[in-house]
């Protein structure tokens, strides 16, 4: 079989809520809703979530979501009313099977469909006697990952494929859906959790993913059809070892066909090497992926800041979505990728015209963007300390129109100080900054207290989910020249000689607007 060129401008993930969520009375005309609402996208290829645990289709090997409807009796999630509000469920009851209506709308608009399949999710931890919750999963506790302790054990809830079961279960659901549905490719959605064995045994038992995807491979070209297989899966080889993802391998091998990266939030970086040289190589398609979410950092949050309450382990910020992701576009455009891929962007579900921010996803040059730095914070500033040292926030501001004198920017971020934390005595310390006390500097300029503006803010929880006392927000504004075409770097620093009660003074929430004039 001659292999397929496979070259896509845009992926567009949709969870299932674009069917999950659809108020009464329910019509089968509703199908073609999530496809209908991208005409005028730069969207070519669609991404359906068949299956997590439970299968969003009609299935003889995974149990139903349908089925355990009825089956269950938790509490719906929050803003979503079960079976009354699925659209798929309706239909189902009706002996209609809304999959192959889907995927024909699909092909009628041209658009390339693949299945999705969540390779380990962890959603039931949260309501294990729910909807998401299949008798496998309950009945088998022996396969579950519970040397997870990430996010407070919520990922121990995932399936351990050291176990032949496990795996087996999941190949033939995949072969299923390739075999009974007109589907253009397989998506492996490795990201969502990327836990896949104990975690002091993912790496020695890397080769069971990897024989996994051999086998995959095996039985896809059996069913007699060109069937390619998407990755999806996380950045950072540290988190690739820890899930037991070899993707090295797999690139090398060419055991997938194009390959998806994320941090699963917008981080707004730039570097998507080796990963995007690798695949050059071996002519496979390199996505970065556009997220719904602003990065939450998954630090050990007591071990850096003791002051403030922590956000939850699933706290994701969303940020206003058409500044920020036309500045995500531009840096990863600012790379030889092949396209951007999109997951979790609202509105979800989608039965009107689509937003502003899709149907103009590729025009960013000169047009106003919002980048959200908050990946690593926060930092805290103590005297004397040199800002190389901790106190420096590097960031990527990528594309030709960054440094235009047609342009201002204006830095942002919140202050706190909290007290001196090795005082040999306990002392009051007020929350708010003293004036002087703190030197900022841009891309080694010192920044002059005419560019900068304060104001005090109520204590609460902040939108990356910190919960602060009273804290001051400040404001830098610069010329569009102040910014580098690359990495820039914001220094912090206490230029005094300490004292036993000179406070820490904490950095949460990093944004660079830039702003062009009209």
């Amino acid at each position: 079989m001659k292999k397929r060129k496979l070259s896509y401008r845009c992926i567009l993930n949709d969870d299932g809520d674009g069917l999950k969520r659809v108020p009464q009375p329910h019509d089968v005309s509703q199908v073609a809703g999530p496809i209908a609402s991208l005409k005028g996208t730069p969207v070519d290829c669609f991404c359906w979530c068949v299956a997590e645990e439970v299968a969003s289709y009609k299935s003889e090997v995974l149990e139903t979501i349908y089925d355990l409807y009825e089956k269950r009796k938790a509490l719906p999630w929050p803003g979503w009313d079960g079976a009354r509000s699925d659209l798929a469920y309706t239909l189902y009851r009706q002996g209609i099977d809304y999959l192959p209506l889907l995927i024909d709308h699909a092909h009628q608009t041209r658009m390339a469909f693949y299945a999705s399949f969540r390779m380990n999710d962890t959603h039931h931890k949260s309501q294990p006697d729910g909807y998401l919750a299949p008798d496998f999963w309950q009945a088998h506790p022996e396969y579950r990952i519970w040397g997870e302790t990430d996010a407070k054990s919520y990922y121990n809830a995932g399936m351990d494929y050291s176990f032949e079961e496990v795996r087996q279960r999941k190949l033939a659901a995949i072969e299923e859906v390739a075999r009974n549905y007109a589907v253009d490719g397989i998506e492996l959605d490795m990201s969502r959790t990327p836990y896949f064995f104990q975690p002091d045994e993912a790496w020695g038992k890397r080769c069971i993913l990897t024989e996994f995807l051999v086998q995959l491979r095996a039985r896809l070209k059996a069913l007699g059809r060109n069937i390619p297989i998407m990755v999806r899966t996380v950045f950072g080889e540290d988190r690739l070892r820890h899930g037991g993802m070899d993707l090295r391998t797999w690139i090398s091998e060419g055991l997938l066909d194009i390959l998806v990266l994320t941090d699963l939030a917008n981080t707004f970086r730039v570097d998507s090497e080796p990963w995007l040289s690798l695949c050059r190589e071996r002519g496979i398609p390199f996505y970065p992926a556009l997220e719904g979410n602003v990065y939450i950092d998954r630090r050990n949050f007591y071990d850096i800041f003791t002051n403030p309450d922590a956000p939850p382990h699933n706290w994701g910020a969303t940020a206003d979505t058409t500044l920020a992701l036309r500045a995500a576009a531009q840096n990863f455009s600012a790379q030889d990728i092949s396209g951007l891929y999109l997951f979790n962007l609202p509105p979800r579900p989608i039965f009107s015209d689509p937003p502003a921010y899709l149907t103009g996803l590729y025009d960013f040059l000169y047009r106003d963007k919002r980048y959200h730095f908050w990946q690593g914070l926060p930092i805290y500033v103590e005297a004397l300390r040199p800002p190389q040292y901790h106190q420096t926030i590097q960031f990527p501001v990528c594309g030709d129109d960054i440094g235009s004198p047609d342009s201002r920017v204006t830095l942002r971020f919140r202050q706190m100080t909290v007290p001196f934390p090795h005082a040999a005595k306990k002392y009051r310390q007020p929350s708010i900054v003293p004036p002087g006390l703190l030197k900022y500097t841009l891309n080694g300029v010192d920044i002059q207290e005419d560019a900068i503006t304060r104001s005090k803010q109520p204590a609460g929880r902040i939108a990356s989910g910190y919960r602060l006392k009273t804290h001051e927000m400040v404001e830098i504004h610069f010329p569009g020249t102040a910014l580098h075409n690359g990495i820039n770097a914001l220094a912090f620093s206490m230029p005094k000689s300490p004292t036993d009660r000179d406070p820490y003074v904490y950095i949460l929430e990093f944004d660079v607007d830039v702003q062009f004039c009209q």
